[in-house]
């Protein structure tokens, strides 16, 4: 130990050298005792033997760790001194959203297939991550990786492990350790790799001569959980928002071309379908898998994107074991709006928060190279030790619905904030001057700058500088018109100071007092409230009477001083309402400022109190949905809204909705499909022996309700199966798990995780999965149905075997899944994704638009 100097042992460390003395120890009972036949035989030989072997074990442990210990020694020494900000943004992602974000994962196609049919990620602190599944290769071409040009050649005969057993699958496991590098780049350590499971389980080894082989599934594991995930990412300001080439097509603008296309479709075959009736639910099916445009985003993001990940951003680093992940925020956007992007990842790391009983991703992004005083800090967190002693999760003690913690540092955010507003205006300010070249009327809002800071825990003080530009056409009867221009261009700068207290609330608590259309979509049930205590309103330049007067009553006021002041709040509001609100129905839900489509990201809503908002679900993307929790304690702990004057930071706790995979849908269109094709010619047939025949010999109770094995499920199961990895289903209907979970064991795998009970966070806005999993179901259920009266009128109750299953399991399925579904989308989707489809694709609803009018569809055949 002293010769291999280490410099400072971690409890992780200190453990795996208290196990392998512990395991030598056993060793050496077992192997130099006189009951062993082979120390019997030869001691000195054995002795020989075993003292080798041992050497080579010990030394391969302590390699293993010092190099660990390194490299942590290198990270804590890292950062760069000169940078004193912390990092604009932290992030932490629970388990629970990772295992929802897990199910885009499975989209990854490699050689034409599937390349995992089933993978989970775990976060395990002490690991610190563990990728788990079902891998579907040939292993020809997996033991090929790595090894183009060495002039090995493996047998082009398919070789497949014990098919009866795993399908087309290759069950793995692979532990990986995270280490966060300086210019943001992440390494990623192989702890551990095994394919197969039970006696024929083989474990792979770096130290072995695989290193390359692991990198390489690594590698294809990575471009699968990160590329699949970036489907469509609302924050990315490419030219999508401020379009350089009017002429070109900007990517938002192909959305929602998408979207109408599809929208256009439903409407020229929804007549027919509906006159289908169950067999029209499939076709609805296909409508929205081919042309929903954030599945056909997701595709093409991942094929323009592989080759990257594979070539330029990943690399296997021989000297130190580990895979080097270029964490390039640029793969997503070159820039932000207009500035070039400098945002780099600062941290990620697997972790244990025993404050709340749960294991979290932490991701920090900052500007430039990390600081020398954030490393320095992120060792020194009560988290940091509490991963050390991580064993596993307390399931004794309760947990809280904190999925994703967000923390804002304000005066890291207000520097990049206004780099990238200072950029923006003048780009926009260019494209300005082109329009008003053209003479007819037109307004411009540009945004200059804007300071952000918490004054006391509660309230945060914005400050902001907008640029107003207008060119209007004078009248008929003015003077002015005789001898100067007919479209006069004024401009004016309006400085706008609040001061307002911060919470989440109901939004049930504000309906009535919304000043909203009819038709207004709300996607959620939680706002942010803006509690005005002071403001100001301030206009210089070319000023009308109405700024003039505005200015004087609204000039500075403290709202909570007099009875004049709440009058004059009122007025202030409905000028707000005015502009980050219109209520024109073309409009309404697309409102810009500054060239930035805000409603992707948020809807603000004045009323005569407060300034109210509502985040967009996908506001961080469209693989899952965020939610935010109300302010409350847990373990002594503040959750939720926090605003924090001594650090100026505020922090936002959500919970999560993981949205529905593309491979899950077509799974359920797939049994739609099959149960619907396997009963067609026998619910035809009038010939009683011909349908004894086909229900007795053709193992039709087997392939729709019966058979449990994995490579040959029955529809029942298949559909089970797909149902397990939406835990709010799960949580409606509480289903028999115990074939899935019987499954789950023999591959050891999981499809899905366990949940605490059900509550509508844990589905999603539209409900689509809700409808899905009942269009499936009762396709399925009603032929069974159909099943069970021919064998009724057929009097073949006595002469078929499983004769009643079919209508115990037909039953079980209408009571079970069918009917509580329909009552639960009833309650609580039907009426606000009627609004979605009346209202049409806007920046605020759109990303639903297309699961909202495939469920309302749904809803309507059901009940036609």
């Amino acid at each position: 130990m002293e010769l291999m100097n280490f410099v400072e042992l971690q409890t992780r460390d200190q453990r795996e050298l208290d196990q392998m003395k512990t395991h030598i120890a056993s060793r050496t009972r077992e192997a130099l005792n006189v009951k062993n036949p082979l120390f019997k035989a030869d001691p000195e030989k054995l002795y020989e033997t075993f003292k080798r072997d041992t050497q080579e074990y010990i030394s391969d442990i302590l390699v293993h760790i010092k190099r660990k210990n390194t490299l942590d020694n290198e990270i804590r020494n890292g950062g760069d001194e000169k940078n004193r900000t912390a990092p604009f943004l932290e992030q932490r992602i629970s388990q629970a959203t990772i295992t929802q974000a897990a199910r885009f994962f499975r989209e990854f196609e490699f050689e034409n297939e599937q390349m995992f049919p089933q993978i989970d990620v775990y976060y395990a602190p002490h690991i610190p991550i563990v990728l788990k599944g079902i891998m579907n290769m040939d292993i020809n071409v997996f033991m090929e990786m790595g090894l183009e040009g060495s002039g090995i050649e493996w047998s082009k005969k398919p070789w497949r492990a014990a098919e009866d057993t795993y399908g087309a699958g290759l069950p793995f496991e692979v532990s990986l350790r995270v280490r966060m590098l300086d210019e943001g780049e992440l390494g990623l350590d192989i702890k551990s790799f095994s394919i197969l499971t039970g006696s024929e389980r083989t474990f792979l080894s770096a130290a072995s001569g695989h290193g390359s082989v692991m990198a390489n599934w690594v590698k294809m594991a990575l471009v699968n959980t990160m590329a699949t995930t970036l489907i469509e990412d609302p924050t990315a300001m490419t030219p999508t928002d401020a379009n350089p080439n009017p002429e070109e097509e900007t990517s938002y603008q192909t959305i929602l071309k998408n979207i109408t296309r599809q929208a256009t479709t439903y409407q020229q075959k929804l007549p027919e379908l509906f006159g289908k009736g169950t067999d029209g639910l499939s076709e609805l099916a296909k409508i929205d898998i081919e042309g929903n445009p954030f599945i056909l985003a997701g595709k093409e993001k991942v094929a323009g994107k592989a080759e990257l990940f594979f070539k330029e951003l990943i690399t296997y680093d021989e000297a130190s074991g580990l895979i080097k992940f270029k964490l390039d925020p640029r793969i997503v956007t070159d820039t932000i709006l207009a500035t070039d992007n400098k945002v780099q990842v600062w941290n990620i790391e697997s972790l244990f928060d025993k404050k709340f009983n749960q294991t979290y991703l932490d991701l920090s992004l900052g500007y430039g190279v990390r600081s020398r005083n954030y490393v320095e800090r992120i060792h020194e967190r009560a988290e940091y030790f509490d991963s050390q002693e991580f064993v596993g999760i307390n399931e004794s003690l309760p947990t809280i619905e904190k999925d994703l913690g967000l923390k804002l540092n304000l005066s890291s955010l207000e520097r990049l904030i206004n780099q990238v507003l200072a950029d923006a205006y003048r780009q926009q300010n260019k494209d300005v001057e082109a329009q008003l070249r053209a003479d007819k009327e037109q307004s411009y809002y540009m945004v200059k700058d804007m300071s952000l800071k918490i004054v006391r825990d509660g309230v945060m003080r914005l400050s902001t500088t907008i640029s107003h530009i207008a060119k209007s056409k004078r009248g008929w009867y003015n003077p002015a018109r005789w001898f100067g221009e007919t479209y006069p261009v004024t401009s004016k700068t309006i400085t706008v100071n609040a001061q307002a207290n911060l919470s989440v609330e109901e939004l049930s608590k504000y309906a009535d007092k919304l000043k909203t259309l009819p038709f207004e979509v709300f996607l959620g049930k939680e706002l942010l409230k803006f509690d005005l205590l002071s403001t100001g309103i301030k206009f210089e330049g070319d000023t009308s009477v109405l700024d003039k007067t505005l200015g004087l009553i609204a000039g500075n006021i403290d709202f909570k001083k007099s009875s004049i002041a709440k009058k004059v709040k009122k007025i202030a509001l409905n000028f707000v309402n005015k502009y980050v609100n219109d209520q024109s129905p073309q409009k309404n839900g697309s409102t810009e400022l500054s060239g930035v489509k805000i409603n992707k990201f948020v809807k603000i809503i004045a009323h005569d109190e407060e300034i109210l908002m509502q985040l967009n679900p996908h506001l961080m993307a469209n693989a899952f949905e965020v939610r935010l929790l109300p302010s409350q304690k847990f373990n002594g702990e503040n959750v939720g809204l926090i605003l924090n004057k001594r650090k100026n930071t505020i922090a936002m706790d959500f919970s999560t909705s993981g949205n529905m995979a593309n491979v899950d849908k077509g799974e359920l269109i797939r049994i739609m499909e099959i149960s619907s094709s396997m009963t067609r010619d026998i619910l035809k047939s009038e010939d009683r022996e011909e349908v004894k025949k086909a229900l007795t010999t053709g193992g039709m109770a087997d392939k729709l309700i019966r058979n449990s094995d994995y490579t040959k499920l029955s529809l029942s199961h298949r559909l089970m199966k797909v149902l397990s990895q939406y835990n709010g289903v799960v949580n409606v209907i509480k289903p028999d798990m115990t074939v899935i979970n019987q499954i789950n064991r023999n591959l050891n795998s999981k499809f899905g995780a366990s949940m605490p009970d059900f509550n509508d966070r844990r589905l999603t806005t539209t409900g689509v999965e809700v409808m899905y999993i009942v269009a499936a179901s009762h396709v399925l259920a009603t032929k069974l149905e159909a099943i069970d009266s021919l064998i009724k009128d057929m009097g073949l109750e006595d002469e078929v075997l499983y004769a009643d299953l079919y209508a115990q399991k037909a039953m079980d399925l209408r009571e079970r899944i069918v009917n509580p579904l329909i009552e639960i989308y009833a309650k609580n989707f039907k009426t606000n994704n009627a609004k979605i489809v009346k209202k049409g694709p806007t920046d605020w609803n759109h990303s639903f638009y297309p699961e909202a009018i495939f469920a309302d569809a749904v809803f309507k055949l059901l009940n036609k």
